[in-house]
């Protein structure tokens, strides 16, 4: 939901947000006004009008107002806040377990490693490359245990058109 946070430096001892809660598409325009303060403008394609104003002394009350309204965000795991080694894909476990070493071996920060595609047979999602990912097992203990990585496998929300595949023959 669009959340809008301002103070004028006018008012030292004022700050307001705007919480547009609205679930359908919105656009939102921000561009300066002739008078130099900024003008928003909120367009929404349908539903109800619904929006809470809020104010308070500064930005950090209106943000935790905003909070007992909406609820607290929590803070992100400290992890996913470093860097993660994605790419288009990785053609077998071998080249993982190569990158995932050579991070180690250069002494460069890497908190996880991410399998494409190629990680499932043919293709299909919810499967697994046993030839060319002949040991998932040993290769989640060595990234995570051995080289204090995460892995991921990226699944795509897609099902590929085969019969023999039982997501699509399910669906």
């Amino acid at each position: 939901m669009p959340f809008l946070l301002g103070r004028d430096k006018a008012y030292k001892d004022v700050a307001s947000g705007l919480l547009w809660a609205q679930a359908s598409d919105t656009f939102v325009d921000i561009f300066p006004s002739q008078s130099g303060r900024r003008t928003a403008h909120f367009i929404s394609e349908s539903g109800t009008l619904e929006f809470y104003l809020l104010s308070g002394v500064s930005p950090k009350d209106v943000l935790r107002k905003q909070g007992s309204l909406l609820g607290e965000t929590p803070l992100p795991a400290l992890w996913t806040l470093g860097y993660s080694q994605s790419r288009w894909s990785y053609k077998s476990q071998e080249e993982v377990l190569g990158i995932s070493d050579k991070f180690v071996e250069h002494k460069i920060p890497c908190d996880g490693v991410w399998l494409d595609v190629d990680h499932t047979d043919d293709k299909r999602f919810y499967t697994w490359n046993l030839k060319d990912f002949p040991s998932p097992r040993e290769m989640l203990d060595h990234v995570v245990n051995k080289n204090k990585q995460r892995l991921f496998t990226i699944i795509d929300p897609q099902v590929k058109i085969d019969s023999d595949y039982f997501v699509y023959a399910e669906a």
